[in-house]
Parts: C-alpha cells; sequence; structure tokens
C-alpha cells in the first residue's frame, strides 16, 4: 500500500516560460493505492485522489457520480482497456487556467505480465499576450508490473513516465496577424496531425499536416502529407478581368492515392477537404479525416498537387479552383481536380439569383487507354429552387474504343459501356409549402452512334387527407447508323384519399420508325371499383428498304490481297528488350522501297484492315456479300528457292484490330443498341524467328592491352566477379544498348515503373438459359471477343441457339 503520497508542482528550477504559466506556490496532488489479494476478489486495487482542493474549492462544476470506482481485480483491468474518470475544475491559478484532470488505471502494458497501469493527465491553457495556448491531457504515469512465469513478487517492477499530450491548441491575436491552429497526438496509432490557420493584413494562410510513423503492415519509417492554401486579400489583377484569389499545393511523402476513394468523396461534395478548405479549424476532424482515407502511406511513393483559384468580375462572378495530381513513380495517370462556382448578379450578393457550385474529376489514365471526366452539382440553386445531378465524359481508346458524353445519365434502355459512372439526373425540386411539390428532372447523351434525351416530371398536391398526383415522362433515342427513332411517352394522374385509390387515368405510347412506323401501348382510366385498359398496336408506312446492294465474295478477296501485298502493311520488330544500337547502310546500293529488312532474331507482322479475319463476313457496310466467306491466312512462305522458309499457321500469333461488329454483321436492332460499337478482332499475324542468331559465338576475344595502376594501396582492388574483360562482355550482345540503372537514383525513382496496372480483358461465354452450363465441347473455355462467341455458337449449336446465350465475364485486375 502507498498511504499519503503525492506529487509536486513547483515553479523552481524551471525555464522562464513554465515559470510564467505554473502557479507561484507549490501545489500537491495526494494519492493513495492499496494493491492486494484474496480469495473472493484475486488481485485487487484501491485508490483515492485529492484533487487539488485549491483548485477545486469553489469550483462551478461538481465531481461526477462515478468519480469513485468501485474496486478492480488486476485480473479484469488487464482483461478490459483501461477505465478512464474525468473532473472538471474550470479554475485559474496563476497564468493557468486547468479545465480538468484525468484519471486512468487498467491493466499493465507490459507483455508476459499482469499488474496495473495508472495515468494522470490534465488539460490547461494559457494566454501571454496576443497568444493563448492550450495543452490537453498532459500528465505522468505509473507502470506496476509482476512476470507472470512464477508470480516471482521480488520481480515487481514500479515504473514512472511522462505521458505526452493529446493535443496542443494556439491561438494569436494581433494587428498583424490572427488565426490559430492545433496539433494533435495519437501515439497509440503512431499519427499525429496539425491544422494551421493564419490571417495577415493581405493574406490568408492555411495548412494541415499528416505524420505517420508506422508504414503499412507494421514496418518502420514515416510517411508525412501537408496541404497549404494562400488566398490574397485583395485579388491580384489580371488580363481580361480575371483576378488570381489564391494558390496552394499538396505534397505526399511515402503517400499513394487511392483514386476510387478520391472520387467518392469528391462526388459527395468533399473537394473543399482538398483544395482551399474554409474554416480548417472548425472542420478539422473532417479534414483530417478525408486527407487520411485519400493518401494513406504508402513506401517510395510520392503525391504532388499544384492549386490555383482564380475569379472573373468584380464582385466575383465566376470562381474556378483547378488543381492536378499526380503520383510518383509516374504510371500514366493524372487527376484533374476542381470546382466551378458561378454567382448572379455577384457572389457578395445578400440574395443571389444564380448559385451554382459544380465539382468535376478528371481520370487521365493513359496505361489504361481512357480518360473520364466526372461532375456534381453542390448546394446549387436558382431563384431559391434547389439543382442536384451530375455529368460525366468518357472517351477510351484501348481495348474497346467508347465515346459518351451526359448531362443527367442517359436513355434507360441503353446499355452504358462498362467503366462509365452512374450519373444522378439533373434534378429540380420546386416546392410551395409543405403540400405542394413539383419535381423536375432532365438529361442527355450523346455517343458515338446516338442521341438520347429524356424528361420527367412529378407533382403532388396535398390537402388534409387528400393526395392529387400527376407524372410526365419522355424518353427519345435516336440511333444514326442504321438510322432508328424510338420515343416513348408516360402521363398520368390519380386521386388518393386515405391510402385508397378514388380516380385516375393513365396513357403510355412508344412510337418507332421511321419504316415503318409503329406505335404501340395502352389507355387506362380507373374511378371507385371501375377501370377500363385499352391496349393498341398499330403499324403503318412502307417497310424500310435499302437498294439491293450485294458484293462478290472474290472481289472482297482481292481487296484483302492487295492491302496484304503493300510494303506498309509489313514491319519487322526487334525481340523484347532490343534495340538498335546502330543503323546500317550501304551507300552504293540503290535504295529499294520495296525491300523489308528484319532483324535475324526479330519478328515478322503483316496486317489489313479491310475486314476481319476468320470470322463470317455477311456484309461490308451496306452491301450484302455473297456466299458469306471466312478469310484467314494459312501460312507463309518467305525467301526464294532453296532459301524458302514455310511457316504453318500453327507458328503465328494473331494480331488485333478494333472493326465495328454493325458493318460485316446483320445484327438486330435490340443488339445493336446493347452491344459494344467496336471489337477486338484479327486482322494480321505475327511469326517469331525459328532459331535465334547468336553472334557472340562468332567472334573472337582478346584481352585489351592495358596496365593496372594501384593507388592508396591494396585495399582499393576490386576483386573481377567474372574473367571476361570489359570489351568481352559489350560483345555478348552487340545490339542491346547496355545501360547501367541504380534503383535509387532519382531518374529510376520518379520515371517509369513496372508496377503498371494489369487489367485483363472480359471475356465472353456460352452458357444455357435454364442453369447456366457451359456446353459440354466447351468445358471452361472463354472466348475473347463477343463475336468469337456468336460464331462457335454459329458452327457447332446454331440449331439449338434458343437454349444458349452470350454472357460476358468482367476483366479482373492482376
Amino acid at each position: 500500500a502507498l498511504q499519503d503520497n503525492a506529487i509536486v508542482i513547483s515553479p523552481e528550477g524551471t525555464d522562464g516560460f513554465l515559470k510564467e504559466i505554473l502557479p507561484r506556490q507549490e501545489a500537491q496532488l495526494t494519492y493513495s493505492i492499496t494493491v492486494g489479494y484474496s480469495k473472493k476478489k484475486d488481485f485487487y486495487i484501491k485508490h483515492s485522489i485529492d484533487l487539488l482542493s485549491d483548485l477545486l474549492e469553489d469550483a462551478e462544476t461538481p465531481p461526477p457520480e462515478d468519480a469513485e470506482e468501485s474496486p478492480k481485480s488486476a485480473g479484469d483491468s488487464k482483461k478490459k482497456s483501461s477505465i478512464e474518470t474525468m473532473f472538471p475544475i474550470h479554475k485559474e491559478m496563476g497564468l493557468a487556467r486547468f479545465e480538468s484532470i484525468d484519471w486512468s488505471y487498467g491493466g499493465t502494458k507490459k507483455k508476459d505480465a499482469f499488474g496495473l497501469n495508472i495515468g494522470v493527465r490534465t488539460t490547461f491553457s494559457t494566454k501571454l499576450g496576443p497568444l493563448f495556448l492550450q495543452v490537453q491531457k498532459i500528465g505522468v504515469g505509473m507502470d506496476l508490473s509482476v512476470p507472470m512465469e512464477g508470480e516471482d513478487i521480488s520481480q515487481t517492477a514500479l515504473d514512472f513516465g511522462f505521458l505526452f499530450p493529446k493535443g496542443v491548441g494556439l491561438r494569436i491575436d494581433s494587428e498583424v496577424v490572427s488565426g490559430g491552429g492545433f496539433l494533435e497526438f495519437d501515439r497509440e496509432n503512431h499519427r499525429y496531425a496539425g491544422v494551421l490557420a493564419l490571417n495577415f493584413q493581405s493574406i490568408e494562410l492555411s495548412a494541415v499536416g499528416l505524420i505517420s510513423t508506422l508504414l503499412p503492415n507494421n514496418q518502420p519509417g514515416y510517411s508525412v502529407l501537408i496541404s497549404i492554401s494562400v488566398l490574397f486579400k485583395p485579388a491580384i489583377q489580371l488580363p481580361f478581368g480575371f483576378q488570381l484569389e489564391g494558390v496552394g499545393g499538396l505534397v505526399g511523402i511515402h503517400r499513394t492515392m487511392k483514386v476510387d476513394e478520391l472520387r467518392n468523396r469528391i462526388l459527395k461534395g468533399s473537394i473543399e477537404s482538398i483544395m482551399f478548405p474554409k474554416d480548417v479549424i472548425k472542420n478539422a476532424t473532417k479534414i483530417i479525416s478525408d486527407l487520411r482515407a485519400i493518401f494513406p502511406p504508402q513506401h517510395k511513393h510520392y503525391v504532388l498537387a499544384p492549386f490555383l483559384k482564380i475569379s472573373w468580375g468584380i464582385p466575383t462572378v465566376v470562381e474556378v479552383d483547378l488543381g492536378v495530381l499526380v503520383e510518383l513513380p509516374f504510371k500514366g495517370r493524372l487527376l484533374l481536380v476542381g470546382s466551378v462556382g458561378v454567382f448572379l448578379p455577384d457572389k457578395k450578393a445578400p440574395e443571389r439569383l444564380v448559385d451554382i457550385h459544380v465539382d468535376v474529376l478528371g481520370d487521365f489514365n493513359f496505361s489504361a487507354s481512357y480518360v473520364l471526366i466526372e461532375g456534381r452539382l453542390r448546394k446549387s440553386k436558382i431563384e431559391k429552387v434547389p439543382l442536384e445531378g451530375g455529368f460525366a465524359f468518357m472517351l477510351s481508346w484501348g481495348d474497346r474504343t467508347q465515346f459518351l458524353m451526359s448531362l443527367g445519365g442517359y436513355h434507360p434502355r441503353y446499355k452504358k459501356p462498362d467503366g462509365f459512372p452512374k450519373i444522378p439526373r439533373l434534378t429540380a425540386l420546386i416546392k410551395k409549402g409543405k403540400d405542394t411539390v413539383l419535381t423536375c428532372q432532365y438529361y442527355q447523351a450523346i455517343t458515338s452512334n446516338s442521341y438520347q434525351i429524356g424528361l420527367k416530371a412529378d407533382l403532388m398536391v396535398k390537402w388534409k387527407s387528400a393526395i392529387v398526383k400527376g407524372w410526365l415522362e419522355f424518353n427519345a433515342l435516336l440511333q444514326f447508323d442504321p438510322f432508328l427513332f424510338e420515343a416513348d411517352l408516360h402521363i398520368g394522374a390519380a386521386i388518393r384519399y386515405k391510402s385508397r385509390n378514388l380516380a385516375g387515368v393513365d396513357f403510355y405510347m412508344l412510337l418507332s420508325g421511321p419504316a415503318p412506323w409503329r406505335a404501340k401501348g395502352y389507355a387506362k382510366i380507373e374511378i371507385l371499383f371501375f377501370s377500363l385498359k385499352i391496349k393498341f398496336n398499330r403499324t403503318w408506312g412502307d417497310e424500310q428498304t435499302v437498294a439491293p446492294s450485294s458484293i462478290d465474295s472474290g472481289e472482297l478477296f482481292s481487296r484483302v490481297k492487295r492491302q496484304l501485298g503493300e510494303t506498309r502493311n509489313w514491319s519487322g520488330l526487334l525481340p523484347e528488350g532490343f534495340s538498335n544500337a546502330a543503323s546500317i547502310r550501304s551507300l552504293d546500293a540503290p535504295e529499294d522501297a520495296h525491300l523489308l529488312l528484319v532483324h535475324p532474331s526479330g519478328t515478322l507482322e503483316v496486317r489489313q484492315t479491310v475486314l476481319p479475319l476468320d470470322k463470317t463476313i455477311e456484309k461490308v457496310g451496306n452491301s450484302f456479300v455473297t456466299a458469306q466467306p471466312i478469310y484467314r491466312i494459312a501460312g507463309y512462305e518467305i525467301g526464294e528457292g532453296a532459301n524458302a522458309v514455310v511457316v504453318t499457321a500453327q507458328q503465328q500469333t494473331p494480331l488485333r484490330e478494333h472493326f465495328s461488329r454493325g458493318q460485316f454483321e446483320d445484327l438486330p436492332d435490340a443488339e445493336k443498341i446493347s452491344t459494344p460499337d467496336f471489337e477486338l478482332m484479327q486482322a494480321g499475324v505475327r511469326f517469331d524467328a525459328i532459331q535465334a542468331q547468336d553472334f557472340s559465338a562468332e567472334l573472337d576475344f582478346k584481352s585489351g592491352d592495358f596496365e593496372d595502376i594501384i593507388l592508396r594501396g591494396e585495399a582499393t582492388i576490386r576483386p573481377k566477379k567474372q574473367s571476361m574483360n570489359w570489351q568481352e562482355k559489350n560483345w555478348i550482345r552487340p545490339s542491346v544498348q547496355r545501360k547501367g540503372q541504380d534503383k535509387n537514383r532519382p531518374a529510376e525513382l520518379f520515371g517509369l515503373v513496372d508496377e503498371m496496372p494489369a487489367v485483363e480483358e472480359n471475356k465472353y461465354k456460352i452458357l444455357s438459359k435454364d442453369h447456366l452450363e457451359e456446353p459440354a465441347s466447351l468445358g471452361e473455355h472463354a472466348f475473347s471477343t463477343y463475336s468469337e462467341a456468336k460464331e462457335y455458337m454459329k458452327s457447332h449449336l446454331w440449331t439449338k441457339r434458343s437454349n444458349w446465350q452470350i454472357q460476358e465475364l468482367e476483366g479482373v485486375g492482376a
């Protein structure tokens, strides 16, 4: 037992700063601790603490009822987390104001031991001139432990230590500078955070910093993230009525970037946590949480992002925040983040007619061959009418060439491309009191082969227990090639009283054309218990006729042969990892435009773009092909006479290019809309050298005539790792340029790396419609394209094609 012990706080022997903030007289914190063992309680503890009687005298807030805890056994303390009790004080003592004292105890923190851990913390603040400082939960701790093995009381350890503060707050208020900030310490998770906001006479500075002293997987190390914003008051004038409002940036050391998390947070309105944050002290918790989620620690990864704030008009009418994020090592991906604000009549007007905010994220992923730009409306309104919605633009040029630009989404029956995001409808919500609500929605989209537009309006009026509803919906789809028009209209109204339908009308019509025109739908009316529904389906106009046009398969074959005979469609490539060190050509020999030079160890490629190979050609454009042929390259014969080399189909590798299925296959209208516009199909072949030539076997190596001069003794001599000299080493692969690489060089650290994301192509499978099983002849085989799967169905399953379907399997990143 430790009875009547005390912690003494005295200003003697301290520096000038502590003497100013500590009380001039000694202050004591007395406490008693009893540790015991009984058969009923096991190991237990009792404690009492004198809560600085001078401070508690006339305290406004009494100690909480749970200030005295019932005795706990050491075993229970070991199993549970520390018990914490807070005693409010709110009393001044000298220049320091003590806000609270925190008392905690629990099991020892040492491994393979049991015992007790006690901590006493206090929160205090002080003011020195224009500077206000607050320190949160700083104090001392004691750890009493006994080893588990043997339970030898003589090995009992009693340790005292300093408890670092959980946070430090700072505020300054003077004529030159004002503002504040705080530091947050989270030693258990090995991370720290800091926020600073200072307002000078003409500059506003805000900064957020994150530090982690532990890398993922508990690897030792550190990571740092710093975000800085500087706003100019007044703004710096630029030409054409523009002003520079501010600059900023973000730097991450040993930090990576989660693009999906960045996209989700920006599109949900958290862009102000990333660039030019407002009220960083007030919103510090959210800002720190967003930055930690978007930029987690990652060893040897770096994030750089410059920010810019520009406005137009005096006062401001248009405001643009723009930033570019890049991660190093560079992976072929740039991110554009920004926000656009439009204010009418201006930003300073108390009642704005127009207040629009659009947050934008642009993903320029050159390694994955696509560009995706998304935007969302945030806290926007026109004449007090709230606006919501989004837009997107996507262009891909990789395995699937796609183009789509949309405001508010796209046609309900249009199959969006893979990777294209869901876009909320552009929505305006008009309210008149609590009983009248009008919701209006709109969308418009343009693709490489279609134009889409639609709108929807819902009206609801309440009067006591009665509700009147009305709706109007319109969707239109215009396809360019082949030309197709489709529009549907849905109108209705209903009256309800206490959840019962009293009356209603409903009309729906789908109009398609133009040759022939077809209208189908229904009209419905309800009055109490009476209901009448009339369906209609009418067609008029002549059938769409196409001038009889056909092309002979022989003529088509001639076109393919002509392209295969052109030298520009043939190419010789070096093997992977090779590069030309020199190009040698005889000046006496005349240049032959039809001569193609190929490295002895290289590859030879040939391709054409007239039509896809190894596929049934039903038509070319609007001309149908006679006999519906299939063209294949069966083999090659290279060289003449005795030097001729024959390459069979088994030795060649297919080369693919993008082709439009609708140009070579007669597709149903539904399939024209639902399937991809372009697919990778075979356009040519490549074959490698049958046997590589080793030039080093034909060379004679001779040691160079050099003299070794030893400087500074034998310690500087490095033994050779191999017997060959430098000449022999460089002759081993004469056609390859060798370059020494140091993994620690900045060029290698920040340059292109081999960490490109590997994404598998989407696959297609033929499955039964009833049980989703593969045909026995295929097993687990998957096709690379939709066309290949359909070709297999034509040749093997066409008689029972109604029992089978083609399903797309999503590619998975490796």
